[in-house]
C-alpha cells in the first residue's frame, strides 16, 4: 500500500459475510506490526526509566547496532536487551541513569554471566583462544599420526 492510498471498506459478500479488501488486509497487517513494535519500544523504555524517544535516540547513537559486538539490531528490538549497571539497579529494570546501551541478547547474557566484570570476561576470552589453538594443534598432530599409521599399515 502506498502513502495516501485510499483504504476501501470491507466488501459485503452475497451470503451476508464480509471479506476484507486487499487494501484493508494490508493496512491491518501494517498497523498490527507497528503497534507491536511501538508497544515493545514503550515497554522496554518504561522498564528502564526512559521515554521511547530517549530509547530511540540511544538506538540511533549506536547506529542501530549492539554496543558491545557491533552486530546489527532489528528496528523491532527483537533479540535485543537494554543493558544497565546491576550494581545500581539489581532488578531486571533500571532507573534510566545506569543504562549502558542496547545489546544483542547474546552479549547481554555474556556480560551477565561474567558478572559485569571486564577482567573476568577478558580472561575467559583469552582462555578460549588458547583452547582453540591447542585443539587445532592437537587436531593436526592427530591427522599426522593417523596418516603415518595408515602408511605403516599399507607397508605391512
Amino acid at each position: 500500500m502506498t502513502c495516501g492510498a485510499v483504504i476501501t471498506d470491507d466488501r459485503a459478500d452475497g451470503d451476508g459475510t464480509f471479506t476484507p479488501s486487499r487494501e484493508v488486509v494490508e493496512w491491518r497487517k501494517y498497523a498490527e506490526v507497528n503497534d507491536l513494535v511501538a508497544g515493545r519500544w514503550l515497554a522496554r523504555a518504561r522498564t528502564h526509566g526512559m521515554t521511547p524517544w530517549g530509547l530511540h535516540a540511544l538506538y540511533l547513537r549506536q547506529g542501530g547496532c549492539c554496543y558491545l559486538c557491533g552486530d546489527l539490531l532489528g528496528l523491532d528490538l527483537d533479540g535485543a536487551d537494554i543493558d544497565h549497571d546491576h550494581a545500581c539497579c539489581p532488578t531486571s529494570g533500571s532507573c534510566g541513569r545506569c543504562v549502558r546501551g542496547i545489546a544483542c541478547w547474546e552479549c547481554n547474557r555474556l556480560i551477565g554471566f561474567g558478572h559485569d566484570d571486564p577482567a573476568r570476561i577478558r580472561r575467559a576470552a583469552d582462555n578460549l583462544e588458547a583452547a582453540i589453538k591447542r585443539a587445532a594443534v592437537t587436531g593436526d598432530e592427530a591427522r599426522r599420526l593417523i596418516a603415518a599409521s595408515a602408511g605403516e599399515l599399507r607397508r605391512a
